[in-house]
């Protein structure tokens, strides 16, 4: 009776996240389709968690062969590498991440944080905490980057230089995890950074994004589970909303789909070598909205490396005799 209403909480809290889908314009970090398997991305409470350590890349090709009469050439793109390490004895993880995002038009965003990590033991389950402290950049290429209005006081500073502008970025974040299912909520660029590219004009800021990811496992058979997950953004008071589903086999080899509000539909697979120590997947998107403005196709992959288990702790490597009343030898 506890595992049945156990799955009937957890199917539920899934369907309540993902059903929360309102149509938005507005985005704040990049987003993946792969989001459910680059967890540090998206929290820095996750670093770490079960001891686990990695080195991970992730590239997002938006908008394949994407064209434009006035822009820069080359498509939508975004490059993140990630380190996390995880060290169970101490309940603690830390991670470094560098994120860039670049467009044809000459807009750019890039930042480079530390994460940071604790993991409390709560119940059957665990409670972490994580941290974001790390430089946020903001980047126009007057080269590329098309004035809409030729009088625009920043136009001048634009024309024909590269600038770059950069800011200290904070973010917290939560979660709370069981063997089975786990939940986490994220405040991204919780100090607002701004970056003042000309007098003439007020500064740029980066907005806070909140963001709520969750996912479970459902065994369904003898060495085949699905895996729903779900991700809701909030951003400048708009709401994008992602849900998807994986069937994993074997523990060796997953496919699935994933919905975006108001976006795309995605197919996804990957699969695990090397015992589970290496992890690759590819995500295919379909854009199904303004598709006369876009182009139809997005690609995505990560390949990631899962690290031995780290300890901080000394541990001697001679054993030592053992002397009890009973047994002592003289």
């Amino acid at each position: 009776m506890h595992k049945t209403n156990s799955s009937i909480f957890k199917i539920s809290l899934l369907l309540i996240l993902g059903c929360c889908f309102f149509v938005s314009s507005a985005q704040q970090n990049p987003g993946l389709s792969l989001y459910a398997f680059h967890p540090s991305y998206a929290n820095a409470a996750s670093v770490g968690l079960n001891g686990a350590s990695f080195v991970q890349v992730h590239y997002r090709n938006q908008w394949t062969q994407y064209q434009s009469t006035y822009d820069g050439s080359g498509n939508l793109g975004t490059q993140i590498a990630s380190v996390g390490l995880g060290f169970e004895d101490l309940n603690a993880g830390v991670g470094l991440q560098y994120v860039n995002d670049l467009t044809p038009s000459g807009a750019g965003l890039q930042w480079l944080q530390t994460q940071w990590a604790y993991h409390l033991p709560v119940g059957l389950g665990t409670f972490s905490a994580g941290l974001n402290v790390g430089m946020v950049s903001k980047s126009y290429d007057g080269r590329t980057f098309r004035i809409r209005e030729p009088n625009d006081p920043l136009a001048q500073e634009l024309n024909g230089k590269l600038i770059a502008k950069t800011s200290v970025d904070l973010g917290i974040g939560a979660m709370y995890a069981k063997d089975s299912w786990q939940i986490g909520l994220q405040v991204h660029h919780l100090n607002s950074p701004s970056f003042a590219f000309s007098t003439a004009v007020e500064k740029v800021q980066l907005n806070p994004m909140v963001q709520l990811n969750a996912g479970a496992e459902f065994p369904i058979v003898e060495q085949v589970s699905l895996h729903p997950f779900t991700q809701i953004r909030y951003y400048q008071g708009q709401l994008i909303g992602d849900v998807g589903m994986r069937v994993m086999v074997a523990k060796m080899f997953w496919v699935g789909g994933n919905y975006r509000s108001d976006d795309a539909i995605s197919g996804l697979f990957g699969f695990s070598v090397l015992k589970n120590q290496l992890d690759f997947g590819y995500a295919i998107d379909q854009t199904i909205s303004s598709q006369t403005l876009k182009a139809p196709l997005s690609h995505e992959l990560f390949i990631r490396f899962n690290l031995p288990n780290l300890s901080l702790k000394f541990r001697s490597t001679k054993d030592l005799p053992v002397n009890t009343p009973r047994f002592k030898i003289n």
